[in-house]
């Protein structure tokens, strides 16, 4: 298509393309409520010129000085906004500045202070009043998630919430939003103009990468989707710790076994909880690495401990001379 600057023969031409945007913002729209994205978003249109009252003699309308523009979407108060065209000139009188359109999405639907508005506007423009209910009912601040001994840890955050009920927890092996599953749910604060802050443990994750996402539901049981986010969930049992020989006369071989990268600090601790030496500490990768622990430590008993963000290890050593 062309669009809608029709100078010639526009009748059926422009009745098509309306169609096109009917069917087009449909599919669009069906498509996001399908993933609970639709209450997220509002559509405006805009174009750069209007068109005349009268046809031309090609049947079509050539540019003039007003337009319509159109607001879309669940956050839209379904009305004509402005008043009746007047149509007894040559052109149509413009009667509401396209200007206000804007501060009324900018400011209703995402929030932004109107002082902010006006000097992006540069002036200030009385907004339309056609977006019902605000914006998002839930402004996130982050999502995040790590493995832990307990399990899979996710925390998030909000900056605001309006008429929120809960969130659910959802949770993907694969990553498919189609094959996501609930696990879980947190109430939400409700209302609330600082945020909050919320968290939640899967004490049995899959090994490997996890998907997680939030379906935040609000009071009157819409909802809105945010992530997912994918988590390394290794198996805490695969992180072994051991040292050979042991007994040891001081030269001792510290192997560790890791199903994924991690960071990991290694330390060896006497009998009094003391530390003794440090012989690691940043990256592994996954696998089997070999610690050489060589004529360092006198006669006595000994605790090596490897840290990771994912589990804790300890194995005993004891040194002879």
């Amino acid at each position: 298509r062309w669009g809608f600057d029709t100078h010639a023969y526009q009748a059926d031409e422009h009745a098509d393309i309306l169609s096109d945007i009917d069917d087009s913002l449909g599919a669009f729209y069906a498509d996001l409520k399908s993933d609970g994205l639709d209450q997220r978003v509002v559509t405006l249109t805009f174009s750069e010129f209007g068109r005349r009252v009268y046809q031309n003699g090609q049947r079509g309308t050539d540019h003039g000085e007003a337009s319509v523009m159109f607001a879309l979407g669940p956050g839209v108060t379904p009305d004509i906004y402005g008043a009746a065209p007047d149509l007894s000139g040559e052109n149509v009188p413009v009667h509401s500045d396209f200007r206000s359109v804007y501060t009324e999405a900018l400011t209703g639907w995402m929030g932004i202070p109107q002082s902010d508005v006006a000097a992006a506007l540069n002036g200030t423009y009385a907004p339309m009043g056609f977006i019902s209910g605000g914006g998002l009912p839930v402004e996130l601040a982050g999502f995040n998630g790590f493995a832990t001994e307990a399990g899979v840890q996710l925390k998030w955050a909000t900056l605001s919430e309006t008429d929120a009920d809960h969130f659910v927890v959802e949770r993907s092996f694969r990553g498919s939003t189609s094959e996501f599953e609930a696990i879980g749910q947190v109430q939400a604060t409700g209302s609330a103009t600082r945020g909050a802050t919320y968290a939640f443990v899967d004490p049995s994750p899959h090994a490997g990468p996890t998907s997680y996402r939030l379906r935040q539901v609000d009071l009157d049981g819409r909802f809105t989707f945010y992530g997912p986010i994918t988590v390394e969930s290794a198996r805490v049992a695969d992180f072994q710790l051991s040292a050979y020989p042991n007994p040891s006369r001081g030269r001792a071989v510290v192997n560790i076994e890791l199903p994924v990268q991690t960071t990991a600090r290694v330390e060896v601790f006497n009998d009094t909880g003391q530390r003794i030496v440090q012989l690691h500490n940043g990256t592994l990768a996954p696998g089997r690495h070999a610690l050489r622990l060589a004529g360092r430590l006198s006669a006595g008993r000994y605790v090596i401990r490897l840290v990771t963000p994912e589990t804790e290890r300890v194995a005993p050593i004891v040194v002879v001379r």
